[in-house]
């Protein structure tokens, strides 16, 4: 490593010099139980996050306020990986070696620098359920420093893995944002913390689908300072493979595009212009040789069939997004669902009309025969709902598929199989994309049994409540069973007379009775939500996927000899000076 200096005389640069050398501790560098990790140098910022503070120290880093400085990142995991394979291990490391020539630049009253809450890690993305590779708490260490020596410090080697491998893509891994805090005994002990960005792909593995294109690597082109060169990628390194299936699957020279950096395609090669002295343009590309076809996503409706007098369901919507269905109906086409005009609230006659409430047109219910719906009449509400549209689903519905009772006297509820078809086809449907239970319509309303559940947290069972606002002994358990019991003949006689309003009334109190036993709370609960129908429930069977494309990325790296200017390093690190610093600071 070499560090270009003009001057390190005052306090503050030779600080500076510090944080600029404590920046080279992102050094991924740990040691491997594979033959060969991957090592890629990248150009990282690392500025100072505190607030500059007058008469303290002025400037953190040199005089721009930030320090450009190459990091080298080693990886060591496979750079080929199969469809879907099984959990793979990455080990990873971070490390730090000064040359002799850097640590000349030293003063001699700096022998060493602390390190303490360094924060830093990968960042992964592409087909893998890992999004990061994190170290775990790091303690503070010291990094000796005398002058002509090489100084290092190390952390790690970390243990890591790619889980949940996809069919096919290159998981790439880049370094976060990374920060610490140095210490330094310059004239008196000074603290400085730090943050670094370092852009750029540190490492790619390629799951490679069988019949994919090979393409050669490394592809690396020497050019001058701002010269035009062309690649062809096509025609000098890519070849064709054959499939799972022994079949030569010929390349799409179509497909053949720049995923990345500063690249073309003209006339079927990459052409990409060559950057400054020292510098290496990296861009990006990718190959297909076909697709694979992808997953429709299905989804499971399950409607209680209950047909109880209390307990059968009369209708329900569903929604996509903010979308709501037609109601599809659990009742025979001779009986309308309820379309009552609205009504202003009743604590308001001159406000503005509503809807009238479910459970003040529910009572009508009572007696109606109870019909579940059919798979079309789920399909046709679906495709009527802004989002689907006609031609975009499939409902269909197998007895067999139904689960099991969910109580003695529980029928079993009845699945519906919702496929994405059409223009949804094999697609990766988003939230606002899914299938959602809209609006529950049952004879005995969930609005009731919200209200009952709400009552039961304040009666807190024990019978009636004296005035301290406490349960009394006034009626006893037996009184209370007896008034239960009674209602109970009450609710038969009105709806024998077909008065259902006073029937739902009388099911009501009698439930709230059923609260009101002393220390059976929760079995008065469980009681009152068996009066209850359940609410349709939904989820997703199988996720949507869209088309894997059988491709192939690769680098095309442009390298332009000599070095930097003095003064800071490229975007892109010097062939000359991988893993070394070229920074420059004035006094």
């Amino acid at each position: 490593m070499k560090l270009t200096a003009k001057t390190i005389g005052s306090r503050t640069v030779r600080v500076a010099a510090i944080v600029g050398l404590l920046g080279t501790t992102l050094v991924v560098a740990a040691p491997s139980t594979s033959a060969a990790p991957v090592t890629k140098t990248l150009g990282a910022t690392c500025e100072g996050v505190d607030p500059v503070k007058d008469g303290a120290l002025i400037k953190v880093l040199d005089p721009s306020g930030r320090i450009s400085i190459p990091i080298d990142v080693s990886v060591d995991a496979p750079a080929t990986l199969l469809p879907e394979q099984a959990d793979v291990p990455v080990k990873y490391g971070f490390s730090v070696t000064l040359d002799g020539n850097t640590t000349k630049s030293i003063p001699a009253s700096i022998p060493s620098v602390n390190i303490s809450n360094l924060k830093f890690g990968l960042a992964v993305s592409g087909p893998t359920e890992t999004k990061s590779l994190l170290s775990p708490p790091l303690p503070a260490q010291d990094l000796p420093v005398t002058a002509g020596q090489p100084a290092s410090i190390a952390f790690g080697p970390f243990d890591g893995a790619f889980t949940g491998i996809g069919k096919g893509g290159v998981i790439k891994v880049s370094v976060a944002e990374t920060a610490f805090t140095i210490k330094v005994n310059v004239g008196g002990e000074q603290t400085v913390n730090v943050k670094c960005f370092v852009p750029g792909t540190a490492f790619r593995s390629k799951v490679k689908i069988p019949g994919s294109p090979d393409i050669a690597q490394p592809i690396e082109v020497n050019a001058q300072p701002s010269e035009k060169v062309a690649v062809d990628v096509l025609g000098q390194f890519t070849t064709a493979t054959k499939d799972d299936k022994g079949v030569l699957r010929e390349v799409d020279a179509s497909s053949f595009k720049v995923l990345d950096g500063p690249g073309a395609i003209v006339n079927g090669k990459l052409e990409v212009t060559a950057g400054a002295a020292g510098s290496i343009t990296t861009v990006t590309c990718e190959v297909c040789s076909g697709s694979l076809p992808g997953v429709n996503e299905v989804q499971t409706l399950l409607v209680d069939s209950d047909t109880q007098i209390f307990r059968k369901g009369i209708g329900f919507t569903l929604k996509v997004g903010d979308a709501v269905s037609p109601v599809i109906p659990m009742v025979p086409p001779i009986i309308p669902f309820p379309n009552l005009p609205p009504v202003a609230p009743p604590s308001n006659p001159d406000a503005p009309t509503q809807p009238t409430p479910w459970e003040q047109q529910a009572n009508n219910f009572i007696l109606a025969p109870h019909e579940m719906p059919t798979p079309q009449e789920v399909q046709t509400a679906l495709e009527l709902t802004p989002g689907i549209g006609p031609g975009n689903v499939s409902v269909t519905r197998d007895p067999a598929s139904d689960p099991p009772p969910s109580g003695p006297d529980r029928p079993k509820k009845w699945a519906y199989r919702i496929e994405f078809i059409g223009a949804l086809a094999q697609t990766e449907l988003k939230e606002n994309q899914k299938v959602k239970v809209g609006t529950w319509y049952s004879v005995f309303p969930q609005e009731v049994l919200s209200k009952i559940v709400a009552a039961a947290s304040s009666l807190g069972g024990g019978g009636d409540e004296g005035e301290g606002g406490g349960p009394t002994t006034t009626t006893t358990p037996e009184q209370l069973q007896a008034k239960i019991n009674q209602l109970q003949v009450e609710v038969d006689a009105a709806l024998d007379e077909r008065q259902v309003d006073v029937a739902l009334q009388k099911k009501i109190e009698q439930a709230l009775l059923e609260l009101q036993k002393p220390d059976v709370q929760q079995a008065a609960l469980n009681f009152i939500n068996s009066l209850f129908t359940e609410a349709p429930g939904i989820s997703v069977a199988t996720a949507g996927e869209a088309p894997t494309g059988i491709c192939t990325e690769a680098d095309i790296d442009v390298l332009v000899a000599g070095d930097p200017l003095v003064g800071g390093i490229n975007e892109t690190s010097s062939p000359s000076g991988l893993g070394g610093t070229k920074l420059a600071f004035t006094g």
